[in-house]
């Protein structure tokens, strides 16, 4: 869909003439890249708005960050509604109520906190390994090529598919990434430009893709978490913004402050022992998900 949320261009028309004849296409590469392109439209500081699935992202995030999903509550017995056998997976969150169960405090601010204080453990990095199993088999096709670092196509729009950046969701042990060219040529490139031949335009591209099955990326296996001071982790935490909100980078850096204080006191002695309290009631208080007004009113009172 277009910004408008309810069109789709006439363009698609072309390769709907014959109902038989889409499975012979990449639906779900082309989808993508439609996708990608306006999640990275919407990225710029005067974005405003956004086209494309929406609900894939929405989906995406309620599956990865559970934390985050609204309570599911499953139907009342005998209730009409379709089934879960058979259906796509995104069926599952048809049963999330739209305004019963919505939090007072559902806003930009609380997501910001939320994902501030996220702990390793509210990550589901596979969240779809259960389900695999119960989807029809068209879900499942080609499956061997999700980890193909390739272009995605549709029409005019090009968007490079990086799994490689993200290899712990196929149980992978991620390492230092290294730098992807966004071209900044192809993200200019519109449909306003009407009388491109983009079969001949991207004709690079999409030799790349008739490749795909010779580009799929390998790492070892993740047996377990990967260890805290492992490469990857030292390497992102140099390069990547830490902060998405002012609170959060105030607080942090009292952490360090006081994480610097304490080197400089012995172990046992009366300094010592206050500063660690002072850090670990920080450390439960962001835990239990206080907010930032109730964390300062516990560091007073320590």
């Amino acid at each position: 869909m277009d910004k408008s949320r309810d069109r789709v261009h006439l363009m698609f028309l072309e390769f709907l003439r014959n109902l038989c004849n889409p499975p012979q296409y990449s639906w779900g590469s082309a989808c993508l890249a439609w996708l990608y392109r306006e999640l990275c439209r919407a990225s710029h500081k005067d974005g405003k708005q956004i086209g494309g699935a929406m609900f894939l992202v929405q989906y995406w995030a309620w599956a990865r960050f559970p934390h985050l999903c609204p309570k599911i509550v499953p139907p009342p017995k005998g209730a009409n509604g379709p089934s879960r056998l058979n259906y796509p997976l995104s069926i599952k969150w048809v049963w999330v109520p739209c305004t019963q169960n919505r939090l007072s405090y559902s806003s930009l601010v609380h997501y910001r906190e939320q994902l501030c204080r996220m702990q390793s453990d509210q990550v589901m990095w596979q969240p779809y390994e259960s389900e695999l199993s119960h989807l029809p088999a068209f879900c499942v096709a080609g499956k061997d090529m999700w980890r193909a670092v390739v272009p995605l196509m549709c029409f005019c729009i090009v968007e490079k598919h990086q799994p490689d950046r993200v290899l712990r969701q196929f149980r992978l042990m991620q390492d230092i990434l290294v730098d992807v060219d966004t071209n900044e040529r192809l993200h200019g490139i519109d449909l306003s430009e009407v009388d491109r031949n983009w079969r001949a335009e991207h004709a690079v591209h999409i030799h790349q893709w008739g490749n795909r099955y010779q580009l799929v990326c390998h790492a070892p296996a993740l047996i377990s978490d990967m260890p805290r001071d492992h490469r990857y982790f030292r390497w992102y935490r140099r390069i990547t913004r830490k902060y998405i909100d002012r609170n959060s980078t105030l607080l942090d850096f009292m952490i360090k402050k006081h994480l610097e204080l304490l080197q400089q006191f012995p172990v046992g002695s009366p300094e010592h022992k206050h500063i660690l309290d002072a850090l670990k009631a920080v450390n439960k208080l962001d835990r239990v998900g206080a907010n930032n007004d109730q964390a300062n009113i516990g560091l007073q009172t320590k």
